[in-house]
């Protein structure tokens, strides 16, 4: 993981004691709301898939504060015929989303984010959690560790290269939310998001176009009541752009998916599970190149306060190859 300046990692800190004294203690949905994921694959990820987010939005003048940090690790290599690659590094992705209320059922938010591609240092750990499991690696236990390569050959034109670290900003992202239905059993909510291109595309920090994609969330807090689950639904359709990378294979349209399932153990525990994944971006033979993916993660949630919730969760692939071996999640949730 990156190393922060001094300076730097107190803004952090400072950032996260405001975030927890600033608090709403009305915000009680905190903590059990979906795990805002989406696939970190190297090129999936430069295109606009929107997070799973919970179907309830903020009321007038609340306000979200989401801050995540994705650790990817990505180890992953096929050919065909006529193209090949390999997808070997780390990919940190920092995230600050902000979302507010305004009228009687609309919300608006703003995403900021930015990323390192690098050799990373989790080869090793990775090695080992395989290991002890029993897993399969895919070959990851005879490449160079820490090493980052990410090559794609396509019609006998080299697409993609990238194998020095790079450090940047993401593409940044704007959405408008509507309150379809709002009560103690149930929300449900249309989003809109848009994606522009602020990240460069040669170094896969971003599309290199605009890319649209609305979804509906359905919250429900009654249906699982018996078991003590409350379960998070997001359906929807993307319309990626920019041909920067991947030319004339882009999908015009792609669906997007996730459920969550979430346990409030105590006031302060919530347990969670979640699927999340989406249909073919880029027409290729290899499924690296922006296929169709499953992904699944486990983790928690701990509440700081009534206001500010500390999520933690680890993703892997059950479509291996289609996203990243495993991604690890860290986040800090407030409401304002």
């Amino acid at each position: 993981m990156p190393q922060l300046h001094g300076s730097w990692r107190q803004c952090l800190w400072l950032l996260v004691m405001l975030m927890v004294l600033a608090a709403d203690v009305r915000a009680d949905a905190v903590g059990r709301e979906p795990f805002l994921w989406r696939n970190a694959g190297p090129v999936a990820a430069t295109f606009g898939l929107p997070r799973a987010r919970s179907a309830r939005l903020p009321g007038t003048d609340e306000l979200k504060v989401d801050l995540l940090l994705d650790v990817a690790s990505h180890f992953t290599r096929g050919s065909s015929a006529t193209e090949s690659v390999l997808i070997d590094g780390e990919t940190v992705t920092a995230v600050a989303r902000f979302e507010r209320g305004f009228g009687a059922d609309w919300a608006g938010s703003v995403e900021l984010v930015a990323l390192r591609h690098s050799g990373g240092i989790l080869d090793r750990f990775i090695d080992q959690w395989h290991d002890w499991f029993g897993l399969p690696d895919g070959g990851r236990d005879a490449a160079p560790r820490d090493r980052l390569r990410m090559v794609w050959n396509a019609d006998d034109e080299q697409r993609l290269l990238l194998q020095d670290a790079h450090a940047g900003l993401g593409d940044l992202r704007l959405g408008v939310a509507r309150q379809l239905h709002r009560s103690p059993q149930r929300d449900l909510a249309l989003r809109l998001d848009v994606e522009v291109p602020t990240g460069r595309s040669s170094r896969l920090a971003g599309s290199g176009g605009i890319d649209v994609a609305m979804g509906l969330s359905l919250s429900e807090r009654e249906a699982l009541s018996s078991l003590g689950l409350i379960s998070h639904v997001t359906l929807g359709v993307l319309r990626p752009s920019g041909d920067d990378l991947v030319g004339a294979r882009l999908r015009n349209l792609a669906g997007y998916a996730s459920w969550a399932l979430v346990w409030p153990v105590t006031d302060r525990l919530s347990l969670k599970a979640q699927l999340d994944g989406h249909s073919e971006l880029v027409r290729s033979d290899l499924k690296q190149i922006g296929g169709w993916s499953v992904q699944g993660g486990l983790g928690g949630a701990w509440r700081l306060t009534p206001g500010v919730a500390l999520e933690f969760g680890v993703y892997e692939d059950l479509r291996v190859g289609a996203a990243p071996d495993v991604t690890f999640q860290f986040a800090l949730r407030g409401r304002y």
